[in-house]
């Protein structure tokens, strides 16, 4: 569980800037992958729309998570 009660406004170390950078290349290359194997099969409006469904079954996925852990908080505290 992610623990915020005491976060704090830390500057990134060298390496954390490091692997944040390295993932967001490989997450780049990945999506550009994804992209460029749809181009001959799907209009740009189709790829713009697959994009934003992907992005909302997120957030209704991670909505239920919250939802999850809200309901047992519940339980435990009743």
């Amino acid at each position: 569980m992610h623990d915020t009660a005491n976060a704090t406004t830390e500057v990134p170390s060298a390496f954390d800037k490091l692997m944040e950078l390295q993932a967001y290349k490989e997450f780049i290359e990945h999506f550009s992958d994804t992209i460029v194997s749809a181009e001959d099969a799907l209009s740009f409006n189709r790829i713009a729309e697959g994009i934003l469904e992907v992005l909302q079954e997120q957030q209704t996925y991670h909505a239920q998570k919250v939802q999850y852990y809200t309901n047992i908080l519940k339980e435990l505290t009743v």
